[in-house]
């Protein structure tokens, strides 16, 4: 649950809505509050596939993933990586991955500055990834049916009128678990930065 009170007299006093912001807000946190979740059980997580990119992350470490998982019989749909930031400049780095002449994924990458997908995994981006050590720090890549996540509730949020407090109380709240379901179908990078 995270909740904000939003006082009258300063709404009041400004020309933008602080009820927008804070529901944004709160918002915006309690889906970080979903993927820490995942990212707590994959820390507590087993991998059956290791790899360190201690370079970087680059497409050839990235092929090594594929082939870790591949090996492993891991269904080849729905294949995400979770990544640093400091790990998505690697890969934008490397110029396998973003000349220009390499077709659709390259010109993405030089256009946006983000790699949607690549080589059959959905790039998630996440600062919420843990060190392995100093300057290390832990990325994953997963098969969808790997990790799971039951949601008891799903994010809800609510403005509503506090008259004791002359206020409005900005709310929301999920409940929700996740559990590394198959440590096979899970890829454990460990990036220097």
């Amino acid at each position: 649950v995270a909740a904000e009170y939003v006082d009258d007299y300063d709404q009041l006093k400004t020309n933008f809505d602080f009820r927008q912001m804070y529901a944004e807000s709160i918002g915006a946190a309690l889906a970080r509050a979903y993927d820490s979740e995942i990212i707590t059980v994959l820390d507590a997580s087993s991998p059956s596939t290791t790899v360190t990119a201690s370079g970087g992350l680059t497409k050839a470490k990235f092929l090594e993933v594929a082939e870790g998982l591949n090996s492993n019989s891991v269904d080849t749909a729905e294949r995400y990586m979770v990544m640093s930031p400091a790990a998505l400049t690697d890969l934008l780095a490397d110029s396998g991955v973003t000349t220009a002449a390499d077709g659709v994924i390259s010109n993405t990458a030089l256009t946006t500055g983000f790699i949607p997908n690549f080589l059959g995994f959905n790039i998630i981006l996440s600062n919420l990834l843990n060190e392995a050590s100093t300057g290390v720090r832990k990325c994953y890549a997963f098969q969808k049916n790997s990790v799971g996540l039951a949601i008891g509730k799903d994010v809800t949020a609510m403005i509503n009128y506090v008259p004791q407090k002359v206020s409005h109380l900005v709310a929301g709240e999920f409940s929700a678990g996740a559990a590394v379901i198959d440590a096979t179908g899970v890829a454990l990078i460990n990036v220097t930065e």
